[in-house]
């Protein structure tokens, strides 16, 4: 399998690699995408369950179509049946086994090439712990003597994106993936569709689901992530568990090229 996502609210995706995951899906290359939890704490008013989650589907369809991703894992169908509630709920994210045990079991049955996730040094607890545990997890799946494997595979590239958007993350640029306006567009489309899950606080709709501004942040990002690597927009990631061997030469001429031009 080419990709997969794994993002602790419906939104991780877009807001990290959405533009990446349209590019790679009009290259017909199979993309999933797994949500963590339901979003649980992300509403105002008066909490119903049921309207919640279905909200939450609805809305996650609605945006994943945007990006022509048609694979997606709910959270019921990640998580095993047993698990306490409390443990897989909005804010209560943890690196702790169910959700190692889980991932491991997720990458097994997928073998995707990459795996891009959350930030391990973002702000928000969710994001660190799904960051964390995947990082294991590809570490831990592809070997044979881990949680009932005997078999042993290629380990999956693990790249870690930028969900927020103060980007006040502390983050290390090494990655790129170069998106055209486009895609931008089916970016910006695709998070434009979770606006229900602020409900009715409106200040908070217009500064991270207006269209106007969500808009503008979508490509002045990528605008300032293109100008850095020679393309106009790009998306930007940090390699997470693979550390890229590149010799003095091949830098110095990099950078005589891009000099020179």
């Amino acid at each position: 399998m080419g990709c997969l996502v794994i993002a602790p609210h419906f939104d991780d995706e877009v807001l990290a690699c959405g533009a990446t995951l349209a590019r790679l899906r009009r290259q017909r290359i199979k993309v999933v995408v797994c949500a963590l939890t339901w979003s649980e704490r992300a509403f105002s008013g008066t909490y119903d369950a049921q309207e919640h989650v279905r909200r939450n589907r609805q809305q996650a369809e609605s945006a994943l179509e945007n990006l022509g991703v048609k694979d997606c894992l709910f959270p019921d169908e990640f998580w095993p049946s047993d698990t306490d509630l409390h443990v897989r709920a909005d804010m209560s994210l943890a690196p702790r086994s169910v959700l190692l045990e889980s991932l491991i079991s997720l990458i097994r049955r997928t073998r995707p090439l990459t795996v891009i996730t959350t930030h391990p040094r973002d702000f928000h607890n969710d994001h660190r712990a799904a960051a964390i545990s995947a990082k294991e997890a590809v570490y831990q799946a592809a070997r044979a003597g881990i949680a009932g494997s005997t078999e042993r595979f290629r380990e999956p590239i693990l790249l870690h994106g930028l969900v927020d958007v103060e980007h006040e993350t502390q983050f290390r640029y090494d990655v790129y993936s170069p998106v055209s306006s486009e895609e931008l567009e089916c970016k910006v489309r695709a998070l434009s569709a979770y606006s229900g899950f602020v409900g009715t606080a409106d200040y908070e709709g217009k500064s991270l689901f207006g269209s106007e501004s969500i808009r503008d942040w979508i490509y002045a990002s990528a605008r300032l992530r293109g100008l850095s690597v020679g393309h106009e927009f790009a998306e930007a990631f940090e390699l997470g568990n693979f550390s890229p061997q590149v010799s003095l030469d091949m830098l110095i001429g990099q950078a005589k090229t891009r000099w020179a031009e």
